[in-house]
């Protein structure tokens, strides 16, 4: 049985594309159709526009123009992963000159997302969705155990997530917790004891 890996929030950089390479099989999600439709198309992936939270519905997505950036901005490269659906919070508000794009985007969250897509087993999830991460593990049944994880808690402030109290609540799930470079990096590595 081939792995298959879960990469939420993927704009396209950085991405779980080597994966797919090596001959995984997955779901890539991304909200911004822009970026999505820049990813390379594998045939055993799928690719999602919508935003994972710890809901069903509707929501608003806002980022820098795309095609603007690429053109207007040296090293455009940060600009391709900062866009949210925190509206009142946002990295656009850094630079408000630049052009946005706001748009309605489907949102649903990561047991919606596993169960419309028939997913029995998650080698790999990585999430980055500028702060709202923990709130899509939060909101997770685990009946389906990721056997390793990769989250940003970058701009947690923003979402009053406790990081401390994220840590406890993965290890109680049976989670050992891996930071890159301390446990107050921006990225955190779960990996599954079971």
């Amino acid at each position: 049985m081939k792995k298959y890996f879960i990469e939420i929030g993927t704009s396209d950089f950085n991405t779980l594309e080597h994966l797919a390479e090596q001959g995984w099989q997955g779901i890539f999600v991304e909200p911004d159709a822009y970026y999505l439709n820049n990813l390379k198309k594998f045939d055993d992936c799928i690719y999602e526009q919508s935003a994972i939270l710890n809901y069903d519905g509707t929501t608003q997505f806002i980022n820098y123009d795309a095609e603007w950036a690429s053109e207007n901005v040296k090293d455009d490269i940060w600009t391709r992963g900062v866009g949210t659906t925190n509206l009142d919070m946002n990295n656009m508000n850094s630079n408000p000159d630049w052009p946005t794009k706001e748009f309605e985007v489907k949102v649903k969250t990561l047991n919606t997302l596993v169960k419309e897509h028939k997913v029995s087993k998650i080698d790999f999830l990585k999430i980055d969705v500028e702060g709202a991460d923990t709130d899509i593990l939060y909101d997770y049944d685990f009946s389906i155990r990721p056997k390793t994880i990769k989250i940003e808690v970058a701009h947690h402030e923003f979402h009053n997530v406790d990081v401390e109290d994220f840590r406890e609540y993965m290890i109680a799930k049976g989670y050992t917790l891996y930071a890159e470079d301390d446990f107050n990096s921006q990225d955190m590595w779960f990996f599954d004891n079971k």
